[in-house]
């Protein structure tokens, strides 16, 4: 029996690990990262990445922490899987980092819950699915 997302996340606590966006996923190599989604953030923040010449793709990702070096391999940081990864909780790690979203028919949690639904990709993705969600409920107080 596999433990739950709370009591594995108190077991790394335990023994020292603690999962920050720096954090290799050492299942994750850089061919798991989206470059589209990668060149499209940059777009965002203004750099042109069409124009001649371009730094390597790989280089570029080191440069913006998205793969790090683990044992002489390149391995994506917690940061790149959750920001531009293909498939972000495909990882034992990351498989719990979504946004669960809970409608219930009163005001607190005890209530009876109406609706569940999850909101599962990378970090942008899971907002924008999370607020539509909300936003398909048409109720708002």
């Amino acid at each position: 029996m596999e433990p739950s997302a709370t009591e594995l996340q108190e077991l790394y606590n335990a023994f020292g690990y603690i999962l920050t966006e720096e954090r290799a996923i050492l299942d994750a190599p850089p061919t798991h990262i989206d470059l589209d989604a990668f060149r499209s953030y940059l777009e965002r923040l203004g750099f042109d990445t069409t124009d001649d010449p371009q730094p390597d793709a790989v280089h570029d990702l080191r440069n913006r922490d998205v793969v790090v070096e683990v044992g002489g391999e390149l391995r994506a940081t917690l940061y790149g899987v959750l920001a531009f990864g293909r498939d972000p909780q495909r990882y034992a790690r990351t498989r719990d980092f979504r946004i669960e979203c809970v409608a219930y028919a009163g005001v607190d949690r005890a209530a009876e819950v109406l609706q569940v639904a999850s909101a599962a990709g990378r970090v942008d993705e899971q907002v924008d699915r999370a607020t539509g969600w909300f936003l398909g409920l048409g109720r708002f107080e």
